[in-house]
């Protein structure tokens, strides 16, 4: 049998929390198995910048790198 396949940490972006797919808490959590994922949310009125959903795939690596939370200017989004 195959061992399972584990992604490293993909961090936290400043100003921005995450929790995995299933709604559990994955901030204190360092490794993640394949086929996990992670949803990352902006704390306040901080705009996501990039996918808030990447998952661990088969490879160990993750399906896209870790969004960041940027402020918006006016109605304007930079």
């Amino acid at each position: 049998e195959r061992g399972k396949v584990f992604c490293p940490d993909p961090g936290i972006p400043r100003d921005a929390e995450r929790v995995k797919s299933d709604g559990s808490d994955a901030s204190s959590t360092s490794i993640f198995e394949a086929g996990e994922s992670v949803i990352y949310s902006c704390k306040g009125d901080l705009l996501l910048q990039g996918l808030s959903f990447i998952t661990c795939k088969s490879d160990g690596t993750w399906s896209s790198s870790r969004p960041q939370c940027i402020r918006s200017r006016g109605n304007k989004y930079y």
